[in-house]
């Protein structure tokens, strides 16, 4: 029993740690020409074991204060289920070091330092959830939550509208990002 909970210990230590080495990840395409003229998606894309995920970045009224909605799924279905893959961890350090590159370029995140993102819903797609299950707040939510924490530079605010989204502004000033593992 104490080597149990030793290794479920360590297990929690390494959530939020970004210490695993990310999968390999690359830029898949910008488009400008969406919904009002501030609006923009830029995608990301990369593999695991058994998906090929999209990582989206969609940006609403840019031009006007506006803030970049993140988002990831199925790159072939666009599903947005759990896929019980088994490396949760290692992907999440996959998604922070695309959402930090993204940061880092100023050409694709124009300059806007204000984001939001929420978890889905456990059982989403399943039609065992209602609408309302997006005003609670998930585990996916919780996990994304400390893995930002973690991996953010100083003085990040972090806003949780005590729902399902959390809305958070990297610092204005030029702040080295902590490093996910090479």
């Amino acid at each position: 029993m104490k080597l149990l909970m030793e290794n479920w210990r360590g297990y929690l230590k390494e959530i939020g740690d970004a210490s695993l080495a990310p999968y390999s990840f690359n830029f898949d395409k910008q488009t400008t020409d969406i919904g009002s003229r501030s609006d923009e998606e830029v995608q990301y894309k990369f593999s695991t074991e058994k998906y090929n995920y999209l990582v989206v970045f969609y940006g609403e009224d840019l031009d006007d204060g506006g803030f970049w909605d993140i988002s990831y799924g199925d790159a072939n279905t666009g599903g947005i289920e759990e896929t019980n893959e088994g490396n949760p961890l290692r992907t999440l350090t996959t998604i922070v070091a695309i959402v930090k590159e993204f940061i880092a370029t100023p050409e694709l995140s124009k300059g806007v330092k204000k984001y939001q993102f929420a978890g889905v819903p456990e059982g989403y797609g399943s039609g065992k959830n209602e609408p309302s299950d997006w005003k609670t707040e998930t585990r996916r939510t919780k996990l994304y939550l400390a893995y930002l924490k973690r991996n953010m530079p100083p003085g990040t605010k972090i806003e949780n509208d005590s729902e399902n989204k959390i809305v958070f502004e990297v610092p204005a000033d030029e702040q080295e990002m902590p490093q996910a593992a090479e």
